[in-house]
């Protein structure tokens, strides 16, 4: 889905919504690209996270300032983390994705539920462990645990924000970083790559 917004007014006005398939067929993406070409800088556009992707980079300043993705995780925010570090080690500097951080996030609390069981673990046994008052996996953010209420992860606060930035951190000369960073912490990122 892409949401365009009409940048002539002080406040910004929602102008049209675009629903694309949700990433189920071959031709989401590209269309989603089609459409942002299209769109020649004229309003912004705010995606779902099938956006972000190293595709969506390559698309270069059709996309700098002019579209916020909405995503689970954002390598910046956790970027201090062991996990960060140690990815950024094995992809050899390349950024981290919003669905390797899921996948590892997953690997965690399936981890814990079966140091949690004492003996011979079974599915209705992790099943069970996650059922629990009180459990809690830590992932790929260390600070803030993985738990669950009634079997169902519960849910940050707030989805986070993503925005593309000029950067010379990335082999692609553009980043995702927190829509709310200012100029100020964008130099502090570039200057913590160089």
């Amino acid at each position: 889905m892409l949401i365009l917004f009409n940048l002539s007014s002080s406040l910004y006005t929602q102008l049209d919504e675009l629903t694309l398939d949700g990433g189920t067929t071959n031709y989401s993406l590209r269309n989603s690209f089609k459409l942002i070409k299209a769109n020649h800088k004229n309003f912004v556009m705010v995606g779902a996270n099938s956006l972000f992707t190293d595709e969506t980079l390559l698309l270069g300043e059709d996309v700098v300032n002019r579209l916020v993705v909405a995503s689970p995780w954002i390598q910046t925010t956790v970027s201090q983390s062991n996990f960060a570090k140690k990815a950024k080690e094995l992809w050899q500097g390349r950024e981290i994705s919003p669905w390797a951080v899921t996948a590892y996030d997953a690997a965690e609390v399936l981890i814990q539920a079966l140091l949690d069981i004492n003996d011979n673990p079974t599915r209705l046994k992790v099943r069970d462990t996650l059922l629990k008052d009180g459990f809690k996996a830590y992932g790929a953010d260390k600070k803030n645990p993985i738990e669950f209420d009634k079997g169902n992860r519960k849910m940050k606060d707030k989805v986070d924000l993503a925005k593309i930035v000029n950067s010379t951190c990335s082999e692609f000369g553009y980043s995702f970083v927190p829509e709310e960073y200012k100029e100020e912490q964008i130099k502090q990122l570039e200057s913590s790559c160089n």
